[in-house]
């Protein structure tokens, strides 16, 4: 061995050494999480090609811009041959090898590739033109989803009828799907789905250019096989079959994606593909301590359908895993903050997971009422998501009928007919009268019935909520404006594949208002708009605490990292309760979760949570119990920590009890909210004047 890969070698492990000396012949490296997987593809990358390989015959697939780039970026470190390797994603690689060989499928090689903008378009003009009928015409959103899943699947126009796996598609889908490709090849496009599709039907009927693929590539290696689908795996295994260098990398611990087709069998059944593979397994950890490492192999290992391994560390034991159980969300959200505000992690390095999009409200209130900088991964802040901000506008339209920027958004919305031509006229109206455009739009019946008329609706759902909104809590005033526009239907129709996720975000929107106006007997509706719009204020602090769900954290790592929400549920999902096909990969999702801390790792519950139809109780999570006990401190079994006291008097010996004006020496004056019990001892929950709510102990407290 030369100096070169002596030097290449040299601080790899045993089973990274195995891995990256292993070049030919079919490989399947189970990396776990920590474990150096890309260094491990980059030392082979630089092993190859020092061996004599050419660059160019060296191909390395992912799944992200991002993690091509850095694996390129160290291959490239490592020897800087690499350059002329192709490291790119699956969509970047098909794309330019169908510019190559667009003539094969009848298309110029400057096809235009439409964003999810423009194949909507496009196939809402097929369906438009299509016999459907005029309820299946309204249903755009239904046959994008299918015809997204249906290309995850690797099935042409031609399959569906033969498919009798395939029930409940929309009515036509076969023939509309059929259209929709022709429209697409009449104009020289392609949407994403098809970059992977046209590339399939090339490799299955083109004898010649699979040859020139084949040859073009001695060796393929895979990040993250895992993640694959159908159709990915038939790429790879087609252009695989010349040479069978074909290198795969993941771990079926972290197949988290089955809704967009991934399947972890994948990387567990690739020998059906290359029966003569080679196994290594990568078991060392660099990343976690050892407490984090063993909670995670407790969890995993009652998963059936997995490879056999088990991740090790030579890092500390560091602190054991937290689990913090509050009375209820609010005071899980506020432990949380109040654990990053007295710890010393910098903000950059503590990330906050939790299941669903919709448990971030609590959360983002209670950062920013403490001037803590947050950034959310993969959506949008609580307030600032669409269902959210068309609800809100409908109640700033009650408080404020010269709104015309609320107006705007929700006036045809859900549609009402009332396009461009109308608004216009509508704004023409109010201009000449120096009214609001819904001052306007009330006076019409005589100036403009037509328009009047096509209004109604609108102006109808918002009398009827002024009405109540004198007698009514102001979450049911939202419920009525709900009901009246039917809103949950719309968004059902418009979001089928996010449905859930919104009406979690909607119901959480109630609850804000429920909370507001029981913490506020006297307060209006205009007090809350005006607190949601200054907590939304941008603040000064530098650094960013980081908020997602568990599905974005995959990939990442963090010092600090807290899961929100670890009960029955949430963690699991209520949905997947029932299967236990979806039960494993929760498990999965649970075990990706705690292996992204680096150093200290606490999970929450809530012994009652707030939600749309008020206060439910989840049980704690039944993963919990499968953490051994000496790598966790706070166990619901060893404490009734957080549960609520129902006694009045707190105490007796200074006077205190519920509900009581106190005074606090550091906190100043406030109202006990609530009284729980944590470790055995009373601690009141109160709401002071000046700093919010805190969780003191009783015995600080004066009357």
């Amino acid at each position: 061995m030369d100096t070169y890969q002596q030097e290449l070698i040299r601080d790899l492990n045993p089973a990274q050494k195995l891995a990256v000396e292993s070049l030919d012949g079919p490989l399947v490296i189970f990396a776990g999480a920590g474990s150096g997987k890309t260094r491990v593809i980059t030392s082979r990358i630089a092993s190859l090609i020092h061996n004599g390989v050419d660059p160019r015959k060296i191909l390395a697939l992912t799944f992200t811009n991002r993690a091509a780039t850095e694996m390129k970026q160290r291959a490239i470190a490592l020897n800087p041959k690499a350059v002329g390797s192709q490291i790119s994603t699956f969509h970047s690689c098909c794309a330019r090898w169908l510019r190559e060989f667009a003539d094969e499928l009848g298309f110029n090689s400057n096809f235009t590739i439409l964003d999810d903008s423009d194949s909507k378009s496009v196939l809402k003009g097929v369906i438009q033109k299509s016999s459907l009928s005029e309820s299946a015409k309204a249903s755009l959103p239904d046959y994008k989803q299918v015809l997204s899943n249906i290309k995850v699947q690797g099935l042409f126009p031609k399959d569906i009828l033969k498919n009798k796996m395939l029930d409940d598609l929309p009515e036509g889908f076969d023939e509309i799907y059929k259209s929709y490709q022709v429209q697409l090849a009449n104009c020289n496009s392609m949407d994403f789905g098809d970059l992977m599709m046209n590339m399939i039907l090339l490799l299955r009927n083109n004898v010649k250019v699979k040859q020139i693929l084949q040859n073009r590539y001695a060796y393929i290696m895979v990040d993250e096989y895992q993640d694959t689908n159908s159709v990915q795996i038939e790429l790879v295994t087609a252009l695989g079959q010349g040479t069978r260098n074909v290198c795969v990398v993941g771990d079926d611990d972290q197949s988290i994606y089955s809704w967009r087709g991934a399947k972890a069998r994948n990387i567990l059944e690739f020998d059906r593909c290359f029966s003569e593979a080679k196994t290594v397994k990568l078991e060392q950890n660099y990343r976690c301590t050892a407490h984090i490492i063993d909670a995670a192999n407790a969890v995993i290992k009652n998963n059936q359908i997995r490879a056999s391994k088990k991740l090790w560390t030579e890092n500390p034991q560091g602190e054991k895993i937290e689990f913090v159980y509050e009375s209820d969300n609010e005071m899980e959200a506020h432990h949380v903050v109040e654990s990053i505000k007295s710890e010393n992690y910098m903000p950059e390095q503590t990330a906050i997971f939790y299941r669903t999009n919709s448990q971030s409200r609590l959360l983002e209130e209670a950062l920013l009422r403490e001037n803590i900088n947050y950034q959310i991964y993969g959506t949008t802040r609580f307030y600032d998501r669409v269902e959210v901000k068309d609800l809100v506008a409908y109640l700033r339209l009650l408080v404020n009928p010269l709104d015309d920027v609320a107006f705007l958004r929700v006036v045809n919305k859900p549609a009402r007919k009332i396009g461009g031509k109308s608004i216009q006229t509508l704004q023409k109206y109010a201009e000449e009268a120096s009214k609001s455009l819904l001052q306007i739009a009330n006076s019409l019946s005589e100036t403009d019935p037509k328009l009047f008329h096509k209004l109604m609706p609108f102006l109808a759902c918002l009398n009827i909520a002024k009405k109540n909104l004198e007698r009514e809590p102001l979450g049911n005033v939202l419920s009525i404006i709900l009901d009246q526009i039917s809103y949950l239907k719309y968004v059902e129709k418009k979001y089928p594949n996010q449905f859930q996720e919104k009406c979690e975000n909607i119901h959480e929107l109630v609850v804000a208002l429920n909370e507001f106006s029981t913490a506020n007997p006297n307060g209006k509706l205009e007090d809350w708009l005006q607190n949601i719009t200054l907590v939304r204020g941008d603040n000064n602090i530098s650094g960013y605490v980081s908020l997602m769900t568990l599905h974005m954290a995959k990939g990442l790592e963090f010092d600090r990292v807290y899961i929100m929400g670890f009960e029955d549920g949430l963690i699991p999902h209520k949905n997947s309760l029932e299967s236990k096909q979806q039960l494993e990969e929760e498990r999965r999702l649970v075990y990706v979760g705690i292996t992204r801390a680096r150093r200290k790792l606490t999970l929450t519950a809530a012994y009652r949570r707030l939600g749309y139809q008020g206060y439910v109780n989840l049980p704690p999570s039944r993963f919990l119990a499968e953490i051994p006990k000496e790598c966790i401190k706070g166990l619901v079994e060893e404490a009734s920590y957080g549960k609520l006291d129902e006694t009045e008097v707190v105490d007796e010996e200074n006077g205190i009890t519920r509900h009581q004006s106190v005074y606090h020496p550091t906190y100043g004056y406030g109202m006990i909210d609530n009284i729980v019990v944590v470790h055995g001892k009373q601690k009141a929950v109160v709401e002071f004047d000046d700093f919010g709510k805190r969780t003191v102990p009783v015995h600080h407290l004066r009357v």
